[in-house]
């Protein structure tokens, strides 16, 4: 997915910035998540920190790996060879792909309640086969339309969590993974037709998503200090 990146190059480093400030509130919301487990022990709290966790590491490996490609087509010629660079960069790859998609199996145990760890394990040997399959043939379309279908199953969960609730927590949930779920159709759209525009858009809707649920927690936060 990051190798097949291309684009203007003003837009590598309007992403890059996006990116870092997705990776600062994802990190914010992974310790924020840790800090409620150690309050309720609750495992969802783990696993809400753990994917966050995730998140993070995708963050990161983006914006190590997109500099680096922008680096190697803009001073060296497609046609040649990178060599070690390459391989790095793949490697980086699939981490980017598989950790994307394990960090939404962990927010789909969250949401949806599914503890037995027989299913937990089945669904991410199936993600991880789907993972590897789309990594070598490069079936990035495929992947981000496997991560759209997996945060909309949370998305029905969240909706349902706010119909029963009426919060504006609730709210801010549902609409963070809303936000992330139109981010990854349209990175597939963008795959699929080729579109530059597509992936600036796609990284500013899972920045506003990852933004939303960042304020939802300050906001339990701040209500628990109230209290």
């Amino acid at each position: 997915m990051i190798l097949d990146f291309r684009g203007p190059n003003w837009f590598f480093g309007a992403d890059i910035v996006i990116q870092i400030l997705g990776l600062i509130i994802s990190l914010v919301i992974a310790y924020y998540g840790y800090k409620l487990y150690k309050i309720t022990s609750r495992k969802i709290d783990l696993y809400f920190s753990i994917a966050f966790a995730l998140l993070s590491l995708d963050l990161i490996t983006y914006i190590i790996a997109v500099p680096t490609v922008f680096l190697y087509y803009a001073y060296y010629y497609p046609a040649v060879q990178p060599g070690v660079l390459l391989t790095f960069a793949q490697i980086l790859n699939f981490v980017y792909m598989f950790t994307t998609s394990l960090a939404f199996i962990f927010l789909i145990m969250v949401y949806s309640g599914i503890e037995r760890k027989n299913v937990i394990a089945l669904i991410a040997s199936l993600i991880f086969a789907l993972t590897a399959y789309s990594y070598i043939t490069r079936s990035y379309f495929g992947f981000n339309l496997i991560n759209a279908l997996l945060l909309a199953f949370i998305v029905f969960h969240v909706y349902n969590n706010f119909l029963a609730k009426k919060s504006k927590s609730a709210f801010l949930v549902m609409v963070s993974f809303m936000l992330l779920t139109i981010s990854y159709l349209i990175l597939a759209y963008g795959f699929y037709f080729s579109s530059n525009l597509a992936y600036l858009f796609s990284h500013i809707l899972q920045f506003l998503g990852y933004a939303s649920l960042l304020i939802m927690l300050i906001r339990v936060k701040y209500g628990r200090k109230k209290k």
